[in-house]
């Protein structure tokens, strides 16, 4: 009895993936992954055993079936794993997205794709991965995007997300730098709401690459500044405020000023620093200012923190 041929390529992708996942396991690829799943899965296991062990297991047996005299089995066995992945991709799409998780599914969809029949089921099957597989890249390719600090260190304990066209947002600015002295405490994340937003972040980076101290920068950066509309600055600028709505949106918020911080800083605010409501990022006229206002939950927070 003739035994069909596994295709070359299957094999390579099987060996490779066996051997991503005992690396995985020994934590040698860790620096591949840049996504917060990683962290999150990387202690997680299995009756004790860690989820790359059983990758290796599944790899191992795909190995196993090529070189026996059932290697006509192969490419449904590699179906079984196949399904077996979908699910998981699933929970990282409504969770979080892991790169090495990832990894290993696009070795065991390399593989049935090299290795499919003319079945339709199989195709289906490869279809639905790929639409799966494709949803999941995206959402850990928004998760591993990082946020641009205009001032301040990422690993500061207070971040500021704010737009220049919101009100609120100067109050909040103003008081984040009243109380406290040390302001490298505070990292600022700008969200530009419409083109003027753009061109006055870009006045307050020009101010704060000159040197001057952050509470003069933020005096000064309202003023008129050029830049050209089709320019590269225009566009660079552009593109770092999108990754700081990327990354807002992660944090479920629509609205500026938001605020992350492990310090209190509202704590005794005089009244006379309460702030209007908060600015919906969408929300923009040509006077750079709110035009739709939620009911004043900045407002509310300084009030009630006001002993």
């Amino acid at each position: 009895m003739k035994h069909p041929k596994i295709d070359r390529a299957s094999l390579a992708v099987t060996l490779l993936g066996m051997i991503f996942c005992v690396l995985s396991a020994f934590e040698v690829t860790d620096a591949l992954c840049v996504t917060r799943g990683c962290a999150i899965y990387r202690d997680f296991s299995l009756w004790g055993i860690s989820l790359y062990w059983f990758g290796a297991l599944a790899f191992t047996i795909l190995l196993t079936v090529a070189v026996t005299p059932y290697r006509h089995f192969f490419n449904r066995v590699a179906a079984i794993f196949v399904l077996l992945d979908i699910p998981l991709l699933i929970v990282q799409i409504l969770l979080w997205p892991c790169i090495h998780c990832l990894i290993v599914a696009l070795f065991f969809g390399l593989i049935l794709f090299f290795s499919r029949t003319e079945k339709k089921w199989m195709h289906r099957l490869f279809g639905l991965w790929l639409m799966v597989f494709f949803a999941t890249g995206i959402s850990a390719a928004k998760d591993s995007l990082s946020p641009w600090p205009i001032y301040g260190d990422r690993k500061a304990p207070i971040h500021l997300y704010f737009s220049p066209s919101c009100p609120s947002c100067h109050a909040m600015l103003d008081a984040l730098l009243e109380k406290n002295e040390n302001v490298y405490r505070i990292a600022l994340y700008p969200i530009a709401k419409s083109a003027s937003d753009i061109v006055q972040i870009h006045s307050l980076e020009k101010c704060l690459k000159e040197g001057l101290p952050i509470q003069m920068a933020v005096k000064q950066y309202q003023k008129e500044a050029h830049i050209e509309g089709n320019g590269w600055a225009y566009y660079r600028i552009q593109f770092h405020t999108f990754r700081n709505l990327m990354c807002l949106s992660r944090y479920g918020a629509g609205s500026v000023p938001f605020l992350i911080t492990q310090t209190p800083f509202w704590q005794n605010v005089k009244p006379s620093q309460s702030v209007k409501d908060d600015c919906p990022v969408f929300s923009k006229n040509p006077q750079g200012v709110c035009v739709e206002e939620q009911s004043g939950s900045m407002k509310q927070l300084f009030e009630s923190q006001t002993p």
